[in-house]
Formats: C-alpha cells, structure tokens, sequence
C-alpha cells in the first residue's frame, strides 16, 4: 500500500484543539505530520511542485511566493501595498469577499450588511448532539437570514452543484404550512433550493493498548451548510478562490501562513484590497515547517526523516 500526502507547509499550522493539546504534546514533537512517529522509520519522497493553478500574473505569483517563504523584501511589501485602500469603485466590489483575521470581525462585518437588508429576518437553530464545541461549529448555531444576504456553501453537493466555498446568495426565504423553504442562486450558476446537513464532531484519543491515537465520532450538528459572506475568517478561507478580496489583517496576523492564504485566495493583484497596508511582521513562517522543508531538499529520494 502506498499513501501520498499534499499539502503546502507554508500555510495555516494545524489547529489543535484545547482538549487535543496534552495528546500531541504529551507524544508528538509538533502536530505536524512529518514529527508522526511511524516516519522516523518510514522511506518516503518528498516532491515540491512548482506549477501554479490559481494565478497567471508571473509577478503576482513572485509576490506570493515571497510571502509564502517569509522572504519578502520593501520593494515587493510596497507593490503589494499600493492595493492599500485602492478606490472601491475600480471593478466590481459588491461580490468581493473580506478576509479578516478574528471571528468577531467577521461577525461584525456580516452584521452590519444584514441589516442593511430591508426583508424580514427568518432564525435558523442548528441541532447539536453528544459532543460538539461552539468554536468548531461550521457554521452559527443560531443563523439569522434573509432574502438577498450573500453566503458560502460549507459542504460538497454530492451531484456537483456546488463545493464547500461556493459564494452566491440567498434569493427566496418562503414559508408554507409552518414549513420555511430557503432558495439561493450561487456565482456558479446553480439555482434551488438547500437542505439542512449534518456534520459529525471527531475526537483523537491514545489507546494504550495499541499505543496509537485512535479517533472516534462524538457529535454531530444539523445546520443550513451556509454561512454569511460578506467577511469570513482567513482560516476558513483557505482552500477557497475569489475573484475579488478585501484583506483586513486588523491589529495583525497571529498564526504562521496566515498573510499568504489571505493574499493568495485571490486570482489576481487586481482583484485585491488591502483595509490595512501590509508590514513585515505580519509575514509569520513556522521555522518547524521551514527546517523540514530544508531537509528535505538536501536528504536522498527514499529517505526517513532525518531527526
């Protein structure tokens, strides 16, 4: 059996949770899956690649990659900069997304664009069962709508009509019998009607006996897969492309990664807004990521970890 692994290092850390932190730290060096014991021992190849899919500005992509590596120089911070509060008007911004670096950014963001929507607000309660923690719900447990709110899709339709990260917005929220039908249109084209989803709260526990972490199912939570887009957080976003993006890093970014995902969601150095202009500090690189990375590139194909 063979398992390949992607990822890029130079993104967000993995987030560990409160109750997880005496697991990794208790028998792991870090979280990261290179400090995964079964790889001390494991022959394995590691392969960079180079081809980029979600830009095609040559300098824009040389920009990112600086970011990405913690070596941006003044030059490249000011062309990035000059995106520093460009006029709003240049462009369609009313589909731009606002990456913020907080919760409660975005949650004040959403919220001042909510109720500048003059329809009658209609109230989603989720349903959580067992164990399943407020800060990792996908979604707000108690979703307040409204016809026309622009939103993302947090789940994959399974016929393909949308992916988790799909903007769009909410076109009908109509009531029948006591039965309230929420009808959205996506950018993709796609236009129906949702359903709720349910998400299922994984826990890792160490099993003595078998001396591995093992994981099991201990809630789960039912909630309309949708949140609203007019700010989402920078955690949330990765993964996720935009034609059109406003970053507000606030009082700065905290988490290594976390000013390069911002940017990097982005298609286009055209399609950015910085709120705040971007300072070194804010370029934040984990040096464990960094310190495989190197090692990588010097150790033989085939090789263990070095330690």
């Amino acid at each position: 059996m063979q398992l390949l692994f992607i990822g890029d290092l130079y993104q967000l850390p993995p987030v560990v949770l409160p109750e997880e932190e005496t697991l990794f730290t208790t028998h792991y060096a870090s979280p990261y899956f290179f400090d995964a014991h079964v790889l001390r021992t494991t022959p394995y190849t590691v392969l960079q690649l180079t081809k980029v899919y979600r830009q095609q500005d040559a300098m824009f992509i040389t920009l990112l990659d600086a970011v990405r590596t913690g070596s941006v120089d003044q030059q490249q911070l000011a062309t990035l900069n000059a995106r520093y509060r460009v006029d709003d008007a240049a462009g369609d911004r009313a589909q731009a997304v606002t990456l913020v670096t907080t919760n409660a950014m975005a949650e004040r963001i959403n919220a001042h664009h909510l109720a500048q929507i003059r329809h009658k607000p209609y109230i989603f309660t989720g349903m959580i069962t067992g164990t399943f923690h407020r800060p990792q719900l996908p979604t707000e447990e108690t979703l307040t709508l409204k016809a026309g709110a622009r939103i993302m899709m947090l789940n994959n339709e399974p016929r393909g009509q949308w992916v988790n990260g799909t903007l769009g917005h909410i076109t009908t929220i109509t009531e029948d019998a006591g039965s309230v039908t929420v009808r959205v249109t996506l950018d993709n084209g796609h236009s129906g009607t949702i359903s709720s989803y349910t998400w299922e709260a994984i826990r890792f526990v160490w099993d003595d006996a078998t001396q591995r972490i093992v994981s099991e199912v201990v809630g789960a939570f039912t909630q309309y897969p949708l949140r609203l887009a007019w700010a989402v957080t920078i955690h949330k976003a990765q993964g996720k492309t935009f034609d059109a993006v406003v970053i507000d890093v606030g009082r700065g970014t905290f988490a290594p990664g976390q000013a390069y995902v911002a940017l990097s969601r982005c298609r286009s150095l055209e399609g950015l807004v910085l709120h705040t202009p971007l300072k070194p500090e804010h370029v934040l690189v984990d040096p464990r990521a960094r310190a495989f990375l190197a090692r990588a590139e010097t150790q033989p194909q085939g090789a263990p970890a070095a330690q």
